[in-house]
């Protein structure tokens, strides 16, 4: 049986253009398959990943505040795989990845990686998440991370000497330092099964 990947992008812009299916790497008008905007479980996957990310950006927040900046790294190394969990629902299941990871728990699935290195290769951000429809009839979603001020802290290119010291002491091997603001992380994603 031969394999077909269809890859949906959803077109989140103000005019409202129909969004199209790639197949194989050619595009097409999506007709037969469900377009993303119909589809519920593209707002099942926007939705669970919207509360991580609320829920990571006020974890985090909060241990700085109340704790320091080296507070975080357990946040991210403790508490985010908790909210992960937490934001999946049943069959759903929530994450991050990156290209350059500080945890290696965190290695993307083979589906994330041609969008982590396309949007690693786009000059300008980009908010449009990717649909990608799986050969068992999943829905895999992703959406993409930008460095903000709070991330800067543990992934910037001038991170304080014991915020350093801690990160290599957690992470051996870190790839994750050195961005600047408003540049490409990562991407938090989510995976919706056929019967979703």
């Amino acid at each position: 049986m031969r394999r077909v990947a269809v890859l949906v992008f959803l077109a989140v812009v103000a005019c409202k253009k129909e969004p199209t299916v790639e197949i194989a790497g050619a595009p097409v008008a999506a007709t037969d398959e469900a377009t993303a905007k119909d589809d519920p479980r593209v707002a099942t996957a926007a939705a669970a990943i919207d509360e991580m990310r609320k829920n990571l950006k006020a974890t985090l927040q909060t241990a700085v505040a109340e704790k320091g900046v080296v507070a975080a790294i357990d946040v991210c190394k403790i508490e985010a795989p908790k909210l992960a969990e937490g934001a999946s629902d049943g069959e759903v299941r929530v994450g991050r990845t990156a290209l350059k990871l500080r945890n290696p728990n965190n290695a993307s699935e083979e589906w994330v990686r041609p969008i982590l290195q396309e949007l690693a290769k786009t000059p300008t951000r980009t908010d449009e998440p990717h649909v990608l429809i799986q050969e068992d009839g999943s829905l895999a979603y992703a959406e993409p991370i930008y460095t903000e001020a709070l991330c800067l802290l543990c992934h910037g290119a001038a991170i304080a000497p014991e915020v350093a010291a801690a990160i290599d002491t957690a992470y051996p091997t870190d790839q994750a330092k050195g961005f600047a603001p408003d540049q490409f992380r990562g991407v938090f994603w989510a995976v919706v099964p056929k019967s979703k």
